[in-house]
């Protein structure tokens, strides 16, 4: 039984050496392909003549159960040309009291 285990251990030591060296040197890969996914995704939406900052990496979550239908985050990609918008607060959003130090809003309803 001895010999048994060694091998069975010598099979688990090559195989998560194996799973590792590979999530390793595809890691970065898969993180690009998933980069150009949603962008291809967001300019279906969005052309790209439409807008000159990086979209895929310029979001913002929202919070809102009325207005978007669920009381989870929602994640809002922000599309602009030539101007940055810093401030959301001036259409309509505040940052969420309970989350402080991240980029959690949610929406003001105006009546």
């Amino acid at each position: 039984m001895g010999i048994a285990a060694l091998i069975l251990s010598g099979f688990a030591i090559a195989g998560t050496t194996l799973v590792a060296l590979t999530f390793t040197g595809t890691r970065d890969i898969i993180a690009e392909n998933e980069r150009l996914a949603l962008l291809s995704n967001l300019n279906a939406l969005v052309p790209p003549e439409r807008y000159n900052n990086e979209l895929e990496a310029d979001f913002i979550r929202v919070i809102d159960p009325e207005l978007l239908g669920t009381a989870e985050p929602v994640t809002v990609y922000r599309a602009y040309r030539g101007v940055q918008i810093d401030r959301w607060t001036k259409y309509g959003c505040q940052q969420s009291p309970w989350s402080p130090g991240r980029d959690v809003l949610r929406l003001r309803h105006r009546v």
